[in-house]
This record gives C-alpha cells, sequence and structure tokens, in this order.
C-alpha cells in the first residue's frame, strides 16, 4: 500500500469514484452490476496521486476486511449483495452529445455509425472536454464526434441518462454523427506515445541509482554464501583434515618399522 494513502483512505476514494460520482470520470456500472477493471483503472490513473493502484491494493483491502461496496473478481468490479445495482432511465438528451473515438476507428465509424463494443453500451458525455478524456485513456490523439442526440431521440433512439455527466446508448446511426474532416496522413501516422510524467521519471532514476554497486541474488550466490560450491582459490587446494590424519599414522608405521630392524 503506498505510504502516502492508508488502505481505509483508499477505500473511501475509490468507493468515492465508483459508487458517488462514476459519471464524472466517465464510468457506469453494467445491468448485472459489474464494471471491467481496466475502465476503472485507467480512469484512476488519470490522477497522479492514484497511479500507484493496482489489482493488490484491491485485494489488501478486501483482505483486511475494510468496507467497500464493491470487489475486484477475476479482472472484473462486482457491487456487493449490498449495493444497490445503479438503474439508469430512459430521458430526453440534450440537443448535442460527444463520443471521442480512436483514430484507427475512423474509417469503419464513418460507414458504419458508432455500436457499443465488449458492453451493453456506450458513454455519450455532456461535454466534449470529457468526451476526448475518456477516449485519450487509450489513444493519445483520439477524434471527437458530434452527436445529433435531440435528433437521434426523436427518431426513436433510446437514451439513457447516467448522472450529470453522461448518457448511454447502445448504437449512432451515421446520419446522427458529425465528424471532423480528417486528413490521411493525420489517420495513418504512427500514434504518438504517451509521455511519461516527470515525476515518474524521476523515480525511475532514483531506482537505477539505488542499484549502484549492488548486487543481484542468485541461487549461484545463495549457495556460495551457505559455504557450498564456492569457486576453488588459486593455487594448491588445502588437504582435508581426514587425509592429513591418514598420513600421519603411516609415518609412524615406517619410523617404528626402521627401529626394528636397527
Amino acid at each position: 500500500m503506498s505510504a502516502k494513502i492508508p488502505p481505509k483512505t483508499l477505500a473511501k476514494t475509490l468507493a468515492a469514484i465508483g459508487c458517488h460520482m462514476p459519471d464524472a470520470f466517465g464510468l457506469f456500472w453494467d445491468e448485472d452490476g459489474t464494471m471491467p477493471w481496466k475502465d476503472f483503472l485507467l480512469a484512476l490513473h488519470e490522477d497522479p496521486g492514484l497511479r500507484f493502484v493496482r489489482d493488490a491494493h484491491l485485494q489488501e483491502i478486501d483482505f483486511l476486511g475494510i468496507e467497500m461496496p464493491f470487489r475486484l473478481v477475476d479482472r472484473v468490479l462486482r457491487l456487493k449483495e449490498a449495493e444497490p445495482v445503479p438503474r439508469y432511465r430512459p430521458a430526453v438528451p440534450p440537443r448535442r452529445l460527444y463520443f471521442a473515438i480512436r483514430r484507427k476507428q475512423y474509417p469503419h465509424a464513418a460507414a458504419n455509425g458508432l455500436l457499443a463494443s465488449g458492453r451493453p453500451f456506450m458513454p455519450l458525455a455532456v461535454d466534449k472536454d470529457l468526451a476526448l478524456r475518456i477516449a485519450r485513456r487509450r489513444d493519445p490523439d483520439p477524434i471527437a464526434v458530434d452527436i445529433l442526440a435531440a435528433e437521434a431521440h426523436e427518431s426513436g433512439i433510446v437514451f439513457l441518462k447516467s448522472g450529470e455527466h453522461l448518457f448511454l446508448a447502445a448504437n449512432l446511426p451515421v446520419r446522427f454523427l458529425v465528424f471532423p474532416k480528417m486528413s490521411l496522413e493525420f489517420l495513418e501516422r504512427e500514434p504518438a506515445k504517451l509521455r511519461v510524467p516527470k515525476e515518474r521519471r524521476a523515480q525511475r532514476a532514483l531506482s537505477e541509482e539505488a542499484l549502484g554497486g549492488s548486487f543481484f541474488v542468485t541461487a549461484d550466490r545463495l549457495a556460495g554464501s551457505s559455504g557450498q560450491n564456492e569457486p576453488p582459490v588459486s593455487g594448491t587446494p588445502k588437504k582435508s583434515k581426514k587425509g592429513a590424519r591418514s598420513g600421519g599414522w603411516k609415518r609412524e608405521a615406517r619410523e617404528l618399522r626402521r627401529k626394528r630392524e636397527l
């Protein structure tokens, strides 16, 4: 557990993000009370103070018996039985909503529209900044798509309201989507690598410096430290004490025979 955030404090933070204001982070729960762990983790890592969070931290919280409304099971967050599953109701959307896609999705989306993949619904943001923020978790240069939500709703598309910042929809035909004009060069170029934050680079440098003058523990070193399988010292190896004793009584026997012969 991070030294900066005790387990109880971390549990409260995760509970607030996951259950009290998930829509502010572009998150939502499925109808069966589950949420992909990766979606939740990527949202957490937007905050530099929460980039340390890994699977083990949720397992530790559960092991310590600290109260939290959900647990991690097989890479999926699951609400506990005592926690009510959010029920999203149909609602009239604003005139426009926003969704951002990865560049490689652009040709397919421009030809076929948007369709939820991997989950029952897509999160549609009330403001463009949130839509881009969600998409940047997977592509550093996403493409924002304007959704003619009011027209889509009038034509029969169902929108579910998820908090103040999100609406959910299963699919959106092309006629309700407004794509920006994109150059072929932009779509085909290699995605920019996500820049490593300055504090993480500094931490990595300190870790490398800490290794200076040290060595890694190996099986050979462990064997050597116990006095076994040590490399021989240069020069003639020492005779064992047993061998020294055996040579001594032979010399004494030879000297005794010489005295008798005399």
